[in-house]
């Protein structure tokens, strides 16, 4: 708009943007920022000129774009993950779920892993292997997710099975992400079938960039937080501790 000024106001919780004109003393609102998390905000407030406050706006407004994207389909494919399940022991709609969403969630996180180079130093470290079970007719989730989530990498590399080891460079997360829950310890016997199991992998990390250290501000890639959103949106209130 010519002759026109972009007033940015700066508040606790939210970022008002408003346009004055020299011929109006009053500025019109045209957007309102709100937030979840301090890390959005604070990369804002600690801009150094107007154009970089722009061109991180839009970055933002990419990513959440792309964020409503791959929540929803996360959301497909932890429904179709729920079904899938056969062998339970306490089969619930809620255990099916609780079994599902660990399980993405555990994908989800090693994504970004990959993304890093952590895993093998392989960026595509999860389906390869995965794809390695499929094309050798065995379990991707019996053969290779078990093991490598439960025997490699809640496991220090000096006490790991020779299976865990043939993962090659992998590192110990000494977390709770990698232990298995109550609800899969009661659930001893859990299989996936290959053909959904196969087709949810693909759907999560194939076709979407996971943000690394050089990509983590382009509007692209997804960002570390989006395990966060994810948790926030999908999680049922009654399956947090």
């Amino acid at each position: 708009y010519p002759n026109h000024l972009l007033i940015f106001f700066f508040f606790f919780d939210l970022i008002d943007c408003c346009l004055s004109s020299p011929f109006d003393p009053h500025p019109v609102l045209v957007l309102d920022i709100r937030w979840q998390d301090d890390a959005h905000f604070q990369n804002l407030c600690t801009v150094n000129s107007p154009l970089e406050l722009i061109l991180r706006l839009q970055c933002f407004f990419g990513k959440q774009k792309l964020q409503k994207r791959f929540v929803s389909q996360f959301r497909q494919s932890l429904k179709k993950l729920s079904k899938a399940w056969t062998c339970l022991t306490h089969d619930t709609e809620a255990s099916r779920h609780s079994l599902s969403f660990d399980t993405l969630l555990r994908v989800l996180f090693l994504a970004f892993l990959e993304a890093r180079g952590i895993l093998d130093k392989r960026p595509h470290f999860m389906l390869e292997e995965a794809d390695k079970m499929r094309q050798q007719g065995r379990s991707i989730y019996d053969d290779f997710m078990r093991p490598f989530f439960f025997g490699t990498l809640n496991v220090p590399p000096g006490k790991r099975a020779n299976h865990a080891l043939s993962f090659g460079t992998i590192p110990f997360l000494n977390g709770g992400l990698f232990q298995p829950t109550p609800n899969e310890q009661a659930n001893p016997k859990r299989r996936l079938p290959n053909g959904e199991l196969w087709e949810i992998l693909c759907n999560l990390l194939d076709g979407w960039e996971f943000a690394d250290y050089e990509t983590r501000h382009a509007d692209s890639a997804l960002d570390p937080m989006m395990l966060g959103h994810v948790f926030e949106m999908l999680m049922p209130e009654e399956f947090r501790s």
